[in-house]
């Protein structure tokens, strides 16, 4: 009895053992590649789902295991596209883009003036597609909010290690969410990775002056006005700065919107405190 159950159970599983040996994947897997994947009589191809996310199929010891990823520069003809072989256009079409799905790394497209610009923090790593280059860029500088003063943190970045709010426990919170004047050689676009940049609910402010950078979460397409992220904070002055024409708009009289990410914006605080969505008490009883 043994025997005829044991041979019952090999002819069963043959027909999926010779499926999972039988498959054939290429050139490999690889989300910038298209991939073709054959099993049999059965061709699957790699595909794009939508613009920005790949589906992939891939040889598993079970059989087809079919997957999904995200592409930071696109999707065409079932492959992602690489940094190498994206165009300057697409990324003045795609301003903002993070590196990998619900990440706060971004890549950043930003027209600079030439002169003084306030933009988000410092630029970690210019993209080959960017049309200033990092020797176009002649300074930066980030303001200390605890220490009243401006420290320039490019070309040299040696001021970094003396900013007063990184005395803080959570001094990365303010310098991760900081932005910085920088001077331009000319105007142009410059394309930059950004790494580290956090939500607006971990934004933290000093009482005074601070600068921080415009986030995809202070925006809408319909406009976001600065109390709608003020969380706790007593906000007494809010401005950013237009470039092109050299002066500065009053935030408490204007929206945010998504033109607007990668800038940077000047906040008065009346106190320390910590910028998000401010939720109202819990609606009472009825009577």
């Amino acid at each position: 009895m043994k025997i005829v159950l044991t041979l019952l159970v090999v002819i069963l599983l043959l027909p999926l053992s010779q499926a999972v040996s039988d498959c054939v994947l290429t050139p490999s897997f690889n989300v910038y590649s298209k991939n073709t994947l054959r099993s049999g009589e059965k061709v699957k191809t790699d595909y794009c789902i939508d613009h920005e996310t790949v589906g992939q199929y891939e040889c598993k010891d079970w059989g087809i295991h079919t997957s999904e990823s995200y592409c930071a520069f696109g999707c065409e003809d079932g492959a992602c596209k690489s940094l190498t072989s994206t165009s300057f256009d697409y990324f003045i079409k795609n301003p903002h883009r993070a590196s990998h799905k619900n990440s706060h790394n971004y890549f950043f497209t930003l027209k600079l003036e030439k002169g003084w610009n306030l933009v988000f923090r410092n630029f970690d790593s210019f993209l080959p597609q960017s049309r200033i280059k990092n020797e176009e860029i002649t300074v930066s500088y980030l303001y200390d909010s605890v220490k009243k003063d401006f420290v320039e943190v490019y070309p040299s970045k040696e001021g970094i290690n003396s900013l007063g709010i990184m005395e803080f426990d959570d001094g990365f919170l303010y310098l991760a969410s900081s932005a910085m004047w920088t001077y331009s050689k000319k105007s142009d676009y410059v394309i930059f990775s950004a790494v580290d940049s956090i939500p607006v609910e971990m934004m933290k402010l000093t009482p005074g002056w601070n600068m921080v950078g415009i986030m995809p979460s202070m925006v809408s397409l319909g406009g976001k006005s600065i109390h709608d992220f003020k969380g706790n904070c007593e906000i007494e002055k809010a401005f950013r700065w237009d470039a092109l024409n050299e002066e500065w708009i009053n935030m408490k009289e204007n929206m945010l919107y998504p033109k607007n990410i990668g800038y940077g914006l000047v906040i008065k605080s009346a106190n320390d405190c910590q910028l998000g969505e401010e939720i109202s008490d819990i609606p009472s009883m009825p009577e």
